[in-house]
């Protein structure tokens, strides 16, 4: 899945990613193996990842999303 390569991509262990996200390991390997949907907050975290232009653009609009749901 594309989460787990943009995490090796950035050396990043499934540990680390899941203190990152606030998470446990074992839910960052349920995310990569397609086993569970992936929250909105956590695909915010691996855009955050090494991100494009076109990252930033969907970092930007996912934030406001967060923050509707959040209100």
């Amino acid at each position: 899945m594309i989460f787990k390569l943009k995490r090796k991509e950035m050396g990043l262990t499934q540990e680390d990613m899941a203190k990152r996200c606030g998470v446990t390991k074992q839910f960052i390997n349920a995310i990569e193996g397609g086993k569970v949907h992936c929250p909105l907050r956590i695909k915010l975290e691996y855009l955050k990842l090494n991100p494009t232009e076109k990252d930033l653009i969907i970092i930007e609009y996912l934030k406001e999303e967060l923050k509707k749901w959040n209100t």
